[in-house]
């Protein structure tokens, strides 16, 4: 999954525009489904979509495949960091990359329900 998000970033030029910045990105939660099994050395493919963010993260699917069959779905809360210290907002990262939006995007209600799930999670501090 690594390898698909680093691709995504790679191909969309997203790469090295965050890393001028000293900026890079941390999953926060993810979440994996298995539909089906892979066998060793089968052939799949992986699609990565952003498929909208909030003030704090940005939020993606990654779908496995293999022979027109879903094998697996994946949805991560992605976070952005700056080497020197503190976060990035999905806000500025857009805005690093030119792009404007007015409005945040609605999330899939599976996603935003899997978000709320997580965030309750209990948390242990040290």
């Amino acid at each position: 999954m690594d390898l698909g998000r680093t691709d995504m970033m790679l191909r969309s030029g997203v790469f090295n525009v965050v890393r001028s910045k000293g900026w890079y990105p941390v999953v926060a939660a993810e979440t994996i489904r298995f539909q089906r099994s892979l066998k060793l050395f089968q052939k799949f493919s992986i699609r990565t979509e952003v498929v909208g963010w909030d003030d704090k993260s940005i939020y993606m699917e990654q779908v496995f495949s293999s022979k027109d069959k879903q094998i697996a779905i994946a949805a991560l809360n992605v976070r952005f960091l700056k080497k020197s210290g503190g976060k990035v907002s999905p806000a500025d990262l857009l805005g690093l990359l030119g792009e404007q939006f007015e409005d945040q995007p609605d999330l899939p209600e599976w996603i935003s329900t899997w978000n709320i799930a997580t965030a309750a999670m209990p948390v242990q501090r040290d």
